[in-house]
This record gives structure tokens, sequence and C-alpha cells, in this order.
């Protein structure tokens, strides 16, 4: 029974790093997706305001 738990915990610290880096590699490329979904919705929002300026104008003259 020792053996097992001591094979099972090589296990565990082998695993967990390596699991660490997969979850580091994911989370930064969600990140940076994130960021960039932020940035379009932004530009999106920002271009509506603008066309609705824009027929404001027109509709004033």
């Amino acid at each position: 029974m020792n053996r097992i738990a001591r094979d099972a915990g090589k296990s565990g610290n082998t695993f967990d790093p390596v699991m660490g880096c997969q979850n580091a590699v994911y989370n930064s490329t969600e990140a940076a997706q994130l960021a960039k979904l932020k940035e379009l919705e932004d530009l999106s929002r920002s271009n509506r305001i603008k066309e609705r300026l824009a027929v404001l104008k027109v509709k004033k003259k």
C-alpha cells in the first residue's frame, strides 16, 4: 500500500506542473481573445454612435 501511495504521489507531482502549463497557455490565450473582443465591441459601439450622430445632423439640415 505504501508503494502505491508513493507512486501516486510521483504521478501527481508530474501531472500538476504539466496541467499548470496547459492552463497558463489557455488562460493567456483566453485573455488575449477577451481583450480583442472588448476592442471590437468598443469599436462597434463607437461606430453606432457616429452613425446616429450623422443621422441627427442630416435631419437638422
